[in-house]
Parts: C-alpha cells; structure tokens; sequence
C-alpha cells in the first residue's frame, strides 16, 4: 500500500497534512480543486511566497503560547491565520497563473522583450501587497519564538522557585506586564495588525 504525503492551503481550514493512498490522491485534488492552493502546483516565485506563509502560520498555531491563549483570544486568532493564509493563497495561485502566462509568450523582439519586461515588473510590483503580508506573519512567528524563550526562562526560574501552580507557562505569562516583556507584546501587536490586515481586505471586497 502507498500512501502520499501532501501540503495545501485549505479554505477554511491551515496548511493541511494529508495522507491518502497514491491512486486516491488526483480524485482528491480534483474533488476540492477549487478550495486547495498547493505550492508545488504554483510557479517556483510564488510556491516559495506561500511556504513561507504556512510554515509562520504553522508555527504559530503549534506554539505553547498561543495553545494556552497567552497571545491573543485562541478562537479568534485562528480563524484569522486561517482567512489571511487563505488569501495569500488565493492571491499566490492567480500571481502564478499570471507570471506563466507572460514567461509562455514568445519574445520575439525588442518591443516584445520590453513588454514582458513591463508586465513582470507590474506583476512584481502589485505582489508587494503580498510580500508585506507574509513578511508580517513570518515576523509574528519571530516574535512568537523569542518569547518563547523568554517564558521558558521565566517558567523554569518559577519551578525552582518552587512555586505550586498548575501550568507554569500561564503564571509566568500573568506575572509579567506585557510591555516589560518586550518580545510577547511584539507578537501581540503583531496579532492584531494582521486581524486588522484581513478585516480591511473584506471591507474592501
């Protein structure tokens, strides 16, 4: 029996980790065709633009601080990470159509190489909006480490304090205002800029 291993973005739902028996695998693909984004299925440009979103998404949704809800209120940030890994799935996979479209027209010419030139740097340029996206996910999943390793350290000095409480990581995430622990209220704002990233998208579709 073989089974395949296989990364999408799902609407509605994170990167998702699916395994299926090989010969299952296109009726799959081609059942949900419409609400599956996979990387590998984009040009090389934007596949890299959408791993770099999961793997952020995915590691923040797997942090211990966003498991015990120290970041923001758990239910609502991952609905959000899941709306904006959308979009930047969907915006991805019509950049990648698009960069195809104008590297498969012959360039026969100097007027022809000069207007592919021009639309790949307009295509580039629009994609800036998608670039600042993601580069605001990848640097919430930065901050997201480093306070990690700031509530370790501080979690750690309360076990050898020999504190009795149940869940160190919440009692040293209570202890501490969020503005002297400069790396969690980085990931907090961080949070909300991009619930207010995604909230401007709607209203503006």
């Amino acid at each position: 029996m073989v089974f395949v291993l296989v990364v999408m973005t799902s609407k509605g739902g994170i990167s998702s980790w699916l395994s299926h028996r090989k010969d299952s695998l296109q009726r799959l693909l081609l059942e949900n065709e419409n609400n599956l984004v996979d990387p590998a299925r984009l040009h090389a440009h934007e596949g890299a633009l959408l791993v770099r979103a999961q793997r952020a998404v995915t590691r923040i949704l797997r942090s211990p601080l966003h498991e015990r809800g120290v970041l923001n209120d758990r239910a609502q940030e991952e609905v959000v990470l899941n709306d904006v890994e959308w979009s930047i799935a969907r915006q991805a996979l019509s950049q990648s159509e698009r960069r195809r479209r104008i590297e498969a027209i012959p360039v026969s010419g100097e007027r022809s190489r000069q207007d592919a030139e021009h639309a790949l740097v307009t295509l580039d340029k629009e994609q800036e909006e998608t670039l600042r996206q993601v580069d605001t996910i990848v640097r919430m999943a930065e901050q997201v480490i480093e306070a990690e390793r700031e509530l370790v350290d501080r979690a750690n000095a309360l076990r050898l304090e020999n504190l009795r409480v149940e869940d160190p990581w919440i009692h040293a995430a209570s202890r501490v205002d969020s503005e002297s622990l400069n790396s969690l209220s980085r990931a907090r704002d961080t949070g909300q800029r991009i619930a207010e990233l995604i909230a401007s998208a709607k209203k503006s579709s």
